[in-house]
């Protein structure tokens, strides 16, 4: 059976994606490989291997669970190494912790596990026990990285979107494409 591996992600806007940009500038010469900034988004929910021959029922109940999903805002909070300082794989653009954001994830979850079920596949998605939207800027390859130049910043970000996407892994680093983008139910942000 062909698969082709997905997940679900909120876009940046171009304020968000010039944020990390300086981020990485003021790094300097730091032992570590960037993501690219056109892979830079928050995961939502990450589906893994998919059968192509049920892409299309996948579609149709996404436009279902996104047609309820209206669009919010979450604020910057900071950059740092993820998860934590002492076992820091990664390195984040790291968002506050937002209900709305929560309340999309496990909509999500919920949706997926039904249809799941219905199309009698087997359903391997996981919730972590806190969703905490971030981008990941850099997978690190090693731990021995403790530190990082700050760069605080007041923003925030609308997100007015999701979108299904392909990750293809290259020996160069993934590559995403976009399968399709569903919009979220414009709300007057107060």
């Amino acid at each position: 059976m062909s698969t082709k591996r997905l997940f679900l992600a909120i876009p940046l806007d171009e304020s968000n994606l010039d944020l990390c940009d300086q981020f990485l500038k003021i790094q300097g010469a730091l032992p570590v490989k960037w993501v690219a900034r056109n892979n830079w988004h928050i995961t939502t929910i990450f589906l893994g291997d998919f059968p192509v021959n049920q892409i299309d029922k996948l579609l149709a109940e996404l436009q279902h669970i996104f047609s309820s999903q209206e669009s919010f805002e979450i604020e910057f909070d900071k950059f740092c190494l993820a998860p934590d300082k002492r076992n820091s794989r990664m390195i984040w653009a790291k968002y506050q912790l937002s209900p709305l954001f929560d309340n999309l994830v496990h909509d999500i979850f919920s949706g997926l596990k039904s249809f799941y079920k219905k199309e009698r596949l087997e359903f391997n998605i996981k919730l972590h026990k806190q969703n905490i939207p971030h981008v990941t800027l850099s997978r690190l390859r090693s731990k021995l990285m403790k530190e990082i130049k700050d760069y605080p910043a007041n923003l925030k970000l609308k997100a007015i979107s999701c979108i299904l996407f392909e990750s293809v892994l290259k020996p160069d680093g993934a590559q995403y494409l976009i399968i399709s983008e569903f919009p979220l139910i414009n709300r007057p942000i107060i």
